[in-house]
């Protein structure tokens, strides 16, 4: 069952959806930049 990931650029106020398997994130996002939001799909 895949998973998504929303990304908010709050420079751009954008939202960008990501549906994966299985990842990792190899470095802390910038938290002034980006909120991450883990998100099981139903």
């Amino acid at each position: 069952r895949p998973y998504r990931i929303e990304i908010k650029n709050h420079q751009t106020g954008n939202w960008t959806e990501i549906y994966y398997a299985d990842i990792q994130i190899d470095k802390p996002l910038d938290q002034n930049i980006f909120s991450l939001n883990y998100l099981q799909s139903k």
